[in-house]
């Protein structure tokens, strides 16, 4: 018996509003969990979506010890989605969550 695969092109997955939500969902529950009382500005573009916040800066000890759960799922999901996530400190303080929704193959 043999089996051939043909594949012409790669199928776009888009992900669906409940996802979509998930990812906001975790995003800003990060920024308020991280913060004090401040400002938390969603910024949204064509290709990017970012949370800023005015809590504690990311350090090195921080992302050793990991983002948390909210972000890992975020990551997990971006990965299924060959999107880019990144989590940076913000000057001069606070950090900035980042989803940008190019695809990364």
């Amino acid at each position: 018996m043999c089996i051939r695969d043909s594949v012409n092109a790669e199928p776009k997955i888009q992900p669906s509003r409940p996802v979509i939500r998930m990812l906001l969902s975790n995003l800003l529950s990060n920024a308020i969990n991280a913060s004090d009382p401040g400002i938390i500005t969603v910024e949204i573009s064509k290709s990017e979506l970012r949370v800023l916040d005015q809590g504690s800066k990311v350090s090195e000890q921080n992302k050793q010890e990991g983002h948390g759960l909210g972000l890992l799922i975020v990551d997990a999901l971006c990965q299924r989605y060959n999107w880019r996530f990144s989590l940076v400190s913000r000057e001069p303080t606070g950090s900035i969550a980042s989803l940008n929704f190019k695809s990364h193959l």
